[in-house]
């Protein structure tokens, strides 16, 4: 093998070539080679990956003596790096994907969508290595349906919630009031356990530009705050709802209750005197009488909703000015996100780890 030839295929599958293994190896320190690179023999027309190549093993290329060919001593590279979990040094001409010394897998089992987001999702709770372009948008893509599955389970929950409400009772009232809160609670919580593998995911893509996690965990918490927020904001709505709506409702049951016994004295009382007909007709009359003051309940309601609803903006400026003011910096902390996911990984290994992507710098 040590003579032999090989020819390798460029980006318009055009073959390049006569090489030696050497000459293949110097040119994937340069990043013209990859292991998905396509090489055939001298003569053959069976035309392989360099990751297939009986000289390729390992993420290493071997010589005909069966050693790795390196040119680190001659100033042409470095060595990958070091393994993040057992910090033993990596050789070759490419990180591999297990490290040789203690099995922690270094790097996705292929190029692939499902192959990135496979190792983000096992890379979950970990600010260990670093992510690449491709791994962090393909893990960030992924959890799109699950954000979208959490708004909308929590908002078919509380229209349920809202629908079972008839508005009639004190009990059904207060039940709303204590569920108002805890609802915005609930919402804060579980976008806070939802950030969370985002927080890690955004560490790691951090180290793979040189920059500590920390930043990761500051933009993570401004976020949430910016969640945390809403509930000052349900709180004062909560405040300008319950005191005129118990009120109202307290005042409705008492009237329907005295409206009922007095229904009920005077049927009685015609009922006393034979006069069975009359007693039937207040007793109707009381019915259709509760059935309008229902009516008119309802109406009330809708009408302090619909002031609560236009004086919101009002009762809440100051709460408006601090939220408007935190919802700029998260939009700022987004599009800075959003800019670190497009930054191409920084080539060589560094203190975080190897660089999958450009191993040798």
């Amino acid at each position: 093998m040590g003579n032999a030839q090989y020819y390798y295929l460029d980006d318009s599958n055009r073959p390049q070539g006569p090489f030696t293994v050497e000459q293949l190896a110097a040119l994937m320190l340069s990043g013209t080679v990859t292991q998905e690179t396509k090489v055939a023999a001298a003569g053959d027309s069976n035309w392989k990956p360099v990751s297939e190549q009986t000289w390729f093993e390992n993420g290493q290329v071997k010589n005909g003596a069966g050693e790795s060919v390196g040119f680190a001593r001659g100033g042409v590279g470095v060595e990958p790096g070091a393994c993040p979990k057992c910090g033993k040094e990596l050789t070759g001409w490419s990180v591999p994907l297990k490290c040789p010394h203690c099995g922690y897998q270094l790097r996705p089992n292929g190029e692939s969508f499902w192959a990135n987001m496979l190792y983000a999702g096992r890379q979950l709770f970990t600010l260990r290595g670093r992510a690449t372009r491709k791994e962090y948008w393909a893990f960030t893509v992924g959890m799109i349906p699950i954000f979208l599955l959490w708004l909308f389970l929590l908002a078919v929950g509380l229209a349920i919630f809202l629908m079972e409400l008839d508005f009639d009772s004190e009990s059904e009232i207060e039940l709303l009031f204590s569920v108002w809160p805890k609802f915005g609670m609930l919402m804060v919580v579980t976008y806070g356990i939802l950030c969370i593998p985002c927080f890690f995911l955004l560490g790691r893509r951090l180290h793979d530009l040189g920059k500590s996690a920390w930043w990761s965990g500051l933009m993570m918490l401004i976020s949430v705050a910016g969640m945390y927020m809403c509930i000052p904001a349900m709180e004062e709505i909560r405040m300008s709802m319950e005191k005129p709506l118990q009120e109202m409702t307290s005042e409705f049951i008492e009237n329907q209750t005295a409206a009922a016994e007095a229904a009920q004295r005077l049927a009685a009382a015609a009922r006393e005197k034979g006069d069975e007909a009359l007693a039937r007709e207040i007793e109707e009359k009381n019915m259709k009488d509760a059935e309008l003051a229902g009516v008119n309940f309802e109406k009330k309601i809708d009408n302090l909703f619909y002031k609560v609803e236009h004086n919101t903006t009002a009762q809440l400026t100051t709460f408006s000015v601090v939220s408007g003011l935190l919802s700029l910096v998260n939009s700022l902390c987004s599009i800075i996100i959003l800019v670190l996911g497009c930054i191409d990984s920084r080539r060589g290994p560094n203190k975080y780890g190897p660089s999958i992507k450009y191993p040798r710098g």
